[in-house]
């Protein structure tokens, strides 16, 4: 982040914006209502355009901070707390550093995201819109995500969405996603503890490598989804349905299917094409199923070479897939800002 710059609050038709001495220089027609100074007012924020700044240390506490725009911005030690934020729009802005706490987030559309090193906490996000983005290395605790409605046709208007959105490394706990959809989205090698997903409709979801804890899926669709974790203290998927998907996880007892349904899914390396019961995992890895008649059978798990194959392969492409979307990012310059048309 470059702190040297100065920046201009200036209107320019009919629009309030925060703009480099650059940019004012080449717009001489619109209005300099002079310099900003972050530190100093948390009101910069609101009802503005803030276009292609870099700025360090900025505190925004106890605001209402609606209808802005951060385009193409950088922020590092950016702390905000107390603040209601509504209709904010971020494309391609980078966190480093920073923190978010105290903070209801309501209908906001954020692209290009990447929050980095951070802390996110008591953080409720309302009919929220996340696009290619990351967060990573970064303390996440007591947040909701939260949509109006959870089947596909209404969510469209009013929703919740995570799509290509990557968690990296993330402490992960008390956190609850409920009638969120969620697109393309990857869980890889985090800690969650204490995580509600409810009323989700997911496809193409990844969940590799992550410890889990006290986590529960409870009236939720995956589809052309994985799961592979080998770390798990307590599991439970609760009326929930899989179709055309993988899930590897370890026993311990702890992994429970309540009323589930697998189709087309392979859970453990046991083929299920089309299964409603009560599943568990045991303590060697073996799938075990109650059916209607209360029956119990148990079904032997081969771990051989084809499944350390799948492992390896599943970890392998997320570890590539991360590690482009962080250098792709990082490959952002200013020259690749999106222009304000005016």
């Amino acid at each position: 982040v470059d702190d040297n710059n100065k920046y201009h609050n200036i209107t320019c038709g009919g629009f309030t914006l925060i703009v480099d001495e650059k940019w004012l220089k080449n717009n001489t027609k619109c209005t300099d209502n002079g310099v900003v100074h972050f530190n100093k007012s948390s009101t910069f924020v609101a009802n503005t355009n803030i276009t292609a700044v870099e700025k360090r240390n900025i505190t925004i506490t106890n605001t209402m901070a609606h209808n802005s725009t951060l385009n193409s911005t950088k922020f590092d030690k950016w702390n905000v707390t107390i603040t209601d934020l509504r209709n904010t729009t971020l494309i391609n802005t980078i966190f480093t550093n920073s923190s978010i706490n105290q903070t209801t987030v309501t209908l906001a559309k954020m692209t290009g995201l990447r929050f980095v090193n951070g802390s996110v906490s008591d953080v409720d996000f309302k009919q929220s819109v996340f696009k290619s983005s990351l967060f990573s290395m970064s303390n996440m605790s007591t947040l909701s995500f939260i949509g109006k409605h959870n089947n596909i046709t209404n969510a469209s208007q009013t929703t919740s969405l995570l799509a290509s959105v990557v968690f990296f490394k993330c402490n992960m706990s008390d956190i609850t996603f409920n009638k969120v959809q969620m697109r393309n989205v990857t869980f890889f090698n985090n800690t969650l503890n204490d995580v509600v997903i409810r009323n989700v409709n997911a496809t193409n979801t990844t969940v590799i490598n992550n410890t889990l804890t006290n986590i529960e899926f409870k009236n939720s669709h995956f589809e052309n989804s994985t799961f592979n974790s080998s770390t798990i203290h307590g599991v439970l998927f609760d009326n929930t349905t899989f179709i055309n998907s993988t899930l590897i996880l370890a026993g311990n007892g702890n992994t429970t299917f309540h009323n589930v349904t697998l189709i087309n899914t392979t859970l453990n390396n046991v083929s299920f094409a089309n299964m409603t019961a009560n599943y568990k995992i045991t303590q060697k890895g073996a799938v075990q199923f109650e059916s209607e008649n209360k029956s119990t059978k148990t079904v032997a798990i081969i771990i051989g070479s084809l499944l350390g194959v799948v492992c390896v392969f599943a970890i392998g492409s997320v570890i590539a897939g991360v590690a482009i979307f962080i250098k792709n990012k990082r490959h952002h310059n200013a020259s690749e800002y999106t222009k304000l048309t005016l």
